[in-house]
């Protein structure tokens, strides 16, 4: 669909600058019509288009005001406006689709439209809601990248989500989520992981924005601010939390790493000691990756082994001559 959106506008680009030159070369043509036969087709006004004729002076020639090449902005603008035709759809065809026909045309919607596809009607909002529908949707190819921000604003919280493919904004509805002081950690495969503040307890919170559902995870081993990550399996349908090291680096704390399958937190081998250059961190491929400052360098966890790794980092060598 990004194809064909992109090809329908170039085209209308191409078909705008034509008619848009077209314009100007008709009015160009007009314009010297009117120079050159405008004061009755006899007499030649230009300095050198008289044979032995004196030239005149600049201050003495007479000025003629022209309009600027092309057509004016509202001209223009008015190419430029694509009109959409009335079709008419017949009501009584469209509101008689088979169930399967039209959870695939639903499952192919953007996830953001979902939200406003519920109030078109009962059975629309039946079907979105309805389990075999959100199973199937998981499966089609991934709408695109998108960009979420959180924030609360006057104590509100507030969830909007960016369309890379669409470039377009969308707010998600964000008031199921429980009223604690937390923070955006991540998300992964459409799933949102948060960590709060539940009274003097650390708490993590992982929500869909498409059900509007969430669950609390039980509580780490350490009641402590932790650098979460979370990674989604699409294959086994589950999901995996792993907090590492204290996020102020003031305690060495074992790896934790949570599996939805078996609903606990297991713990895992000690990060090495190291400072790191920040708390973002990195998955790829079963590895977790953190960037290092002291030693220079990459820290890496592997999942399967539940082992950390500091791959140096290596710097080109150079050559000193003498000149």
């Amino acid at each position: 669909m990004v194809e064909m959106g992109e090809a329908s506008e170039s085209g209308s680009r191409t078909l705008t600058s034509s008619m848009v030159r077209s314009g100007s070369f008709c009015e160009e043509e007009n314009f010297h019509r009117q120079a050159s036969f405008g004061g009755g087709g006899s007499r030649n006004t230009s300095p050198l288009g008289r044979m032995g004729s004196r030239n005149t002076s600049p201050s003495r020639q007479k000025v003629i005001k022209t309009k600027p090449r092309g057509l004016d902005e509202e001209t223009v603008a008015t190419f430029t406006k694509y009109v959409q035709p009335d079709i008419h759809m017949e009501d009584n065809i469209w509101a008689m689709l088979p169930e399967d026909l039209l959870n695939e045309i639903l499952a192919r919607v953007p996830p953001f439209m979902i939200f406003r596809l519920r109030s078109v009607c009962k059975r629309w909002n039946s079907i979105l809601q309805d389990n075999s529908f959100l199973k199937f949707h998981s499966q089609v190819p991934s709408h695109g990248p998108c960009l979420l921000t959180y924030w609360k604003n006057s104590q509100t919280p507030q969830c909007s989500v960016f369309s890379l493919p669409l470039k377009q904004w969308f707010r998600i509805p964000c008031t199921f989520l429980p009223q604690w002081a937390f923070w955006l950690v991540g998300s992964s495969g459409g799933l949102v992981c948060f960590s709060g503040l539940d009274g003097l307890t650390f708490k993590t919170l992982v929500c869909n924005p498409l059900t509007q559902t969430w669950r609390t995870l039980p509580s780490l081993h350490y009641n402590q601010q932790r650098q979460l990550i979370m990674v989604v399996d699409r294959k086994d349908r589950s999901f995996k939390v792993i907090a590492t090291s204290d996020i102020y680096g003031d305690k060495s704390l074992p790896t934790e790493v949570y599996d939805s399958k078996v609903d606990k937190w297991s713990l895992h081998q000690t990060m090495p000691a190291v400072n790191l250059c920040s708390s973002k961190m990195a998955f790829c491929d079963s590895r977790l990756y953190l960037e290092t400052l002291s030693p220079l360098g990459l820290m890496m966890y592997r999942l399967d082994t539940g082992q950390w790794e500091h791959i140096p980092a290596k710097f080109p060598v150079l050559c000193w001559m003498d000149i």
